[in-house]
């Protein structure tokens, strides 16, 4: 949950403005059908729209879809931090670089850092996203009824949670505005997400502690009353135990949750690959389609790309075959979206 935690593609590194693609402002308070939009190299992009008013960089969502006609099936998106970024908006590009050409489109959106509120801030800020984007999914020429969400690491957290406390009190909030509108999703795709914030340091890698506490300066790993998980409480996690359970995607996962996608790196030192395998077992229990990637080696940055793959242990359940793919790659983020979405 660390920086590290940027989504990286496989095989491309340059920004969109680097590869040609021309970036549209939106305008602050909302969508504005006659903002300027530059079409090229196969993506159509609108930067900074606001789905709320929310502090510095909280708020804003970023769009890219493919060119033509629609409407287009969405995956939003925000990226990890250890929820210390108002900027999960900032992979976007890279995301639309890989699912844009499979006619997916990508918003990419920040919440509020847990600088700035609390828990379950991030959730009513992602819910508010949701419900904004389904509003105005004619003016953007997409698919109101076709919504996935995902995210990296505590952004993953973020996607778990809306996906799975969808009509349950407290979790809406007020952020944001379009009250008649579902926060409901089709899908939920989580990379490398914290699960059980209780059980974080059990299952841990040998040796990961000790190099999470040299990375920030902390005793006591993801219990530490300074780790990422107290700051997104708002309180020491040891302290509040059944405030960590509500935060707990684990603790949602319910019969009728969306399917689900999970992505883990083997290697992963700072969210250990066993939380998405209890994750997995949980939403096998409930029979809910799922797929769990589990891949060989790979640490808390998993690269996607359209002409990469990572060797990976899959498991699945409830999805057609073909969805199923033998290595990891931006084909089977889109084989499971186009199955289930």
């Amino acid at each position: 949950m660390q920086r590290r935690t940027v989504l990286s593609v496989v095989g491309t590194t340059a920004p969109l403005g680097a590869l040609g693609v021309g970036v549209a402002s939106g305008h602050v308070g909302g969508a504005r059908p006659d903002a300027p939009v530059e079409r090229s190299a196969g993506v159509v992009a609108r930067r900074g729209l606001r789905y709320a008013r929310l502090p510095d960089r909280a708020g804003v969502l970023d769009l890219y879809r493919p060119p033509g006609v629609g409407p287009f099936p969405v995956l939003m998106w925000t990226s990890g931090s250890g929820w210390t970024s108002d900027a999960g908006n900032r992979d976007g590009e890279d995301l639309a670089r890989a699912l844009v050409p499979h006619g997916w489109a990508v918003a990419a959106y920040s919440t509020r850092s847990s600088a700035q509120a609390t828990f379950p801030a991030h959730v009513h800020d992602a819910n508010a996203a949701v419900r904004w984007l389904r509003a105005e999914a004619d003016t953007f020429d997409l698919d109101s009824d076709r919504i996935a969400i995902g995210g990296s690491s505590s952004g993953g957290w973020t996607a778990l949670m809306v996906g799975y406390t969808t009509g349950r009190p407290g979790y809406d909030g007020t952020v944001g505005g379009h009250w008649g509108t579902s926060s409901a999703v089709r899908a939920v795709v989580d990379f490398y997400a914290p699960v059980h914030l209780r059980s974080l340091d059990e299952h841990m890698r040998p040796g990961a502690c000790r190099r999470l506490n040299e990375h920030l300066g902390t005793r006591h790993c993801h219990a530490d009353d300074r780790g990422y998980e107290s700051r997104m409480l708002g309180r020491p996690v040891t302290q509040t135990l059944a405030l960590a359970d509500e935060a707990s995607p684990l603790h949602h996962v319910h019969g009728q949750a969306p399917p689900t996608l999970i992505v883990h790196g083997t290697g992963d030192d700072v969210v250990p690959e066993e939380q998405s395998a209890v994750l997995y077992e949980a939403l096998v229990r409930h029979g809910v389609p799922s797929a769990h990637y589990e891949v060989r080696g790979g640490e808390h940055v998993v690269g996607l790309g359209q002409n990469g793959t990572a060797a990976a242990r899959v498991r699945s359940q409830g999805l057609p075959e073909h969805v199923r793919r033998p290595a990891f790659s931006a084909e089977a983020v889109v084989g499971f979206l186009d199955a289930v979405v």
